[in-house]
């Protein structure tokens, strides 16, 4: 969305300051007052980031399953399944980026991103072979950061976690 009403870009100068438990408020108060349709959307995914932010995986995760029953676009799809993926619902997570995946024109903003996702959550599900399979369609030099903190999980990175499943 390129046009960002007055009331959300208050809420991410909050966001951006630090103020996370200000700005939750501030979109409680906003969702209390009964917005728009549009406008509900956008508050959801801003308390989806601010969530995640502050490390609560299944909130982020509530606030994008809402947005995604609604009106789902790309974003949501990749946002849902990264959150279920740090929420250990790995095959919630599956489910998500196959019904993004699906709704989604090849090359679209974040296809190859959840295709990544489902490749990591079929290494984290166990499901070895699939994880094999989408790994390998992967385009070189994808990473994505998966975790919250640290560096972004790589292409090598499933791989090397797929190769030590089978030598166990």
């Amino acid at each position: 969305m390129n046009f960002k009403p007055d009331a959300i870009k208050q809420l991410d100068e909050l966001f951006e300051r630090g103020m996370n438990e200000e700005a939750l408020n501030n979109s409680d108060q906003l969702l209390r007052g009964d917005p728009d349709k549009i406008l509900a959307r956008e508050i959801r995914r801003f308390r989806s980031d601010v969530f995640s932010r502050i490390r609560m995986p299944n909130e982020a995760l509530n606030e994008r399953l809402t947005v995604l029953a609604e009106n789902p676009e790309a974003e949501d799809f990749y946002f849902a399944c990264l959150y279920s993926i740090r929420s250990m619902q790995h095959h919630n997570a599956i489910g998500i980026a196959e019904r993004g995946l699906n709704s989604l024109v090849e090359g679209q903003p974040y296809e190859a991103e959840l295709r990544f996702l489902l490749a990591f959550a079929c290494v984290e599900a166990k499901d070895f072979e699939r994880a094999s399979q989408l790994v390998e369609a992967l385009a070189e030099g994808i990473a994505v950061f998966v975790r919250v903190s640290g560096r972004p999980t790589t292409k090598a990175d499933l791989r090397a976690s797929i190769t030590r499943a089978g030598s166990r």
